[in-house]
């Protein structure tokens, strides 16, 4: 059905082309002479401009777009986009050599059915062709990581054991503090090798701003529960929350701040810990609310490309087990700018069954136990980032 509806709108629109893509692929596309790209509906697809009219196609989720390319509001070209989900598509990835190949590497497990290979792993030589595969053959999810011998190994392989202020990274990346240039001239021929220079590089101060709200609410509010959000849409948006906020008594859930580096890791956690005691001398610490974990990956006129992680971890029928949600994504964030990163979408029924008055009190879990209506149906959290230089971060 997709390839014909595909061929139907080449075949009828004049001046049309034609993509198919699937959920989490990027494409490059070329639009010539400047002008202005208008995209039919939000949501789908994100597009970054690269250079010399060169433009990056991410595909968020399932559904069909239309890019118009006009110069002075005169038609150049349409191009229909059609992103179909990660299920949908063909499992390219895990088709015979390579199901051997990736899923029978020790260490390693396959989720066939959702496309993830996880685990980790001391072979380098490995886990770049593994990677390589990920990357050409969506849909793929690629969450593998070299271990402490795999790190030894990426370094002894590319040659650079002599150098001095030099790390491998658990992603496969070789970090230089210190003599890049120098570095930059002996890794030129290694084609496969990631690397970073943080010979110059600034701290960032990383703000999350966490809202619950009912079902109810978000539809009253009229907001797309999925997606990321930019800094236009977000300001409508922004000031519809603030009113009714205000008009319900109701308040931020949570504001968990990180500083962090360019190429480096940090999380923040904004939450409650549990202590369960038990039979003997021996407890147990369960560990709840909202952890949010981002890495910088690069930064450019003005802009910082982030790989976040939020890990969602509530009290599932009784107050000694925890069931953790996640979401993940990858954003380019403009310094000062708001930006809503992503939702997480819980069914309260499922549980809040059993709860204990213990989490009545928490503030990233009060406001779903406000009154007795929130417990019934779905509730959503949404986030929001700020991405500053660190130091100039103002409260509000």
């Amino acid at each position: 059905m997709a390839r014909l509806i595909l061929l139907i709108w080449t075949l009828c629109a004049s001046q049309a082309q034609s993509l198919e893509m699937s959920a989490g692929q990027t494409k490059t596309m070329v639009f010539s002479g400047g002008g202005l790209l208008k995209v039919s509906r939000k949501g789908v697809i994100e597009i970054e401009p690269l250079k010399n009219n060169v433009y990056r196609i991410y595909a968020l989720k399932k559904g069909i777009v239309t890019i118009s390319h006009t110069i002075h509001d005169e038609l150049q070209s349409k191009t229909l986009i059609m992103v179909q989900s990660r299920a949908a598509s063909k499992p390219q990835v895990f088709q015979s050599p390579w199901d051997h190949f990736l899923c029978e590497h020790p260490g390693i497990q396959c989720d066939k059915k959702r496309q993830i290979i996880a685990g980790e792993t001391s072979s380098w030589s490995w886990f770049e062709q593994a990677r390589e595969r990920c990357r050409k053959k969506m849909p793929c999810l690629f969450n593998v990581r070299l271990n402490s011998k795999g790190k030894e190994n990426l370094i002894q392989a590319v040659g650079v054991t002599s150098h001095a202020g030099l790390e491998a990274s658990s992603d496969g990346y070789l970090t230089a503090t210190q003599g890049c240039d120098e570095l930059k001239k002996l890794l030129g021929a290694q084609k496969t090798v990631r690397f970073r220079c943080l010979e110059s590089t600034e701290n960032l101060m990383i703000r999350s701003y966490i809202y619950w709200l009912k079902r109810d609410d978000v539809d009253q509010l009229g907001f797309d529960p999925w997606g990321v959000m930019g800094q236009n849409l977000l300001k409508t948006n922004h000031h519809r929350l603030q009113a009714y906020i205000e008009s319900q008594k109701r308040s931020l859930s949570g504001e968990p701040e990180i500083r962090v580096t360019l190429g480096s890791v940090a999380s923040a956690r904004h939450g409650f810990d549990v202590v369960i005691p038990g039979k003997e001398v021996e407890t147990k610490v369960l560990k709840g609310g909202v952890e949010v974990i981002v890495q910088p990956i690069r930064a450019k006129e003005g802009r910082v490309l982030l790989d976040i992680e939020s890990v969602l971890r509530l009290p599932s029928g009784s107050d000694s087990r925890f069931e953790a949600s996640r979401m993940q994504t990858k954003v380019w964030a403009t310094f000062g700018q708001r930006l809503r990163v992503g939702t997480l979408t819980i069914d309260n029924d499922h549980w809040m069954q059993g709860r204990n008055s213990l989490f009545d009190g928490v503030p990233i879990l009060s406001p779903l136990f406000r009154d007795t209506s929130s417990g019934q149906g779905q509730a959503t959290l949404f986030m929001e980032l700020q991405v500053e230089r660190s130091g100039s971060l103002g409260r509000g």
